[in-house]
């Protein structure tokens, strides 16, 4: 266990005692230039591997230091650190918010109060992301798409359970009205996957549909699988009220959440479309950020596409508004009634 002190320019790791807390440096014995902390998970490569070794030190100066990243912040399926330049850029930008450096490797500014939507861009102009904690004062959900709706190519995220909005500029949007169609088709597959893995498990489990997650873990347990197990190609494991399915041979995730089964988890979405083989046009927009994902996803909730969901935990729950899912007439018009922003 520790830490291990890495020189880049050298190709040369130590293990070696840390005073930490100290805020010393640790200097290469070879060319005294300071050495970069990294964890014990991290495995040096052969010295004369010299991608292998830009891909380490990519990694490291944007906070991935070998830690454990999971697939959210708060947990999940524990992922794998790329072994390419290519994986390694989409890697620091779908795991940012477990970087070492977030959010001080940022241009960041929060504030707490709504502030109106020509305040934020006036803002946006200077900081790279603002940060509302209205965790005093509370706000509509009208009000974050509001957000939305007028900061066009930009990032609107919250997290309802503490009233946080995120706003990130620089999110391109352009062409995510071609693809919107082709999302939705998307989404209904996912769906009826999940329908069907979901019922095999239960199946397995010697369970019906009506079963509740009280009786899905004990009945897990009962099969010596909890909190996680396998059957056929499928591995399962709960994670908090959450069940969570990844197949080992296609990589396809599905998530379900037994407070709402229907209800689309933008992670598990994400993987599932990269996991897909004919979605080239779409994959080409999401471009390998699950931003760009939970953009479209709410601009599908403005077209009234997509449903956001009130309910009393305060989550975020989106699922397909079933009578608007497929386009209501021939020239692929979307519908009229968009959700009404004040």
């Amino acid at each position: 266990m520790g830490y291990k002190k890495t020189c880049f320019k050298c190709r040369k790791s130590f293990n070696r005692p840390i005073d930490f807390g100290s805020g010393r440096e640790y200097p290469c014995p070879q060319c005294s230039k300071p050495m970069t902390l990294m964890t014990h998970r991290f495995r040096p490569p052969k010295k004369d591997d010299t991608k292998s070794w830009e891909v380490a030190e990519f990694l490291s100066e944007h906070g991935f230091i070998y830690q454990s990243i999971f697939e959210t912040p708060s947990g999940g399926t524990h992922i794998n650190y790329p072994t390419t330049k290519r994986a390694a850029k989409d890697f620091v930008i779908r795991y940012k918010e477990q970087s070492t450096n977030w959010p001080t490797s940022r241009t960041s500014i929060c504030k707490t109060e709504k502030l109106q939507p020509q305040e934020i861009a006036k803002l946006l102009q200077s900081f790279e992301q603002i940060l509302l904690d209205l965790s005093e004062s509370g706000y509509e959900k009208k009000y974050f798409y509001k957000l939305v709706k007028e900061l066009s190519n930009c990032l609107v995220q919250e997290v309802r359970p503490i009233q946080y909005i995120s706003i990130e500029r620089d999110v391109d949007s352009s062409e995510y009205n071609l693809y919107k169609e082709e999302m939705l088709q998307l989404i209904e597959n996912y769906n009826n996957q999940r329908k069907t893995v979901f019922k095999t498990f239960l199946e397995y489990l010697e369970l019906n549909q009506s079963s509740s997650f009280s009786e899905i873990t004990k009945a897990m347990k009962t099969k010596g699988q909890y909190p996680k197990g396998k059957f056929d190609s499928w591995r399962f494991w709960q994670h908090g009220s959450d069940i969570e399915f990844r197949n080992s041979r296609t990589d396809e995730h599905i998530n379900i959440l037994m407070a709402n089964k229907d209800s689309l988890n933008p992670d598990s979405l994400f993987t599932y479309i990269h996991s897909q083989s004919n979605l080239e046009g779409l994959t080409k927009v999401i471009a390998g950020k699950l931003k760009n994902l939970i953009r479209m996803l709410d601009l599908l909730v403005l077209d009234n596409r997509l449903i956001d969901i009130d309910n009393t935990l305060r989550m975020k729950i989106i699922q397909v508004n079933e009578s608007l899912q497929i386009t209501q007439d021939d020239q692929g018009m979307a519908p009229t009634s968009p959700l009404p922003i004040s």
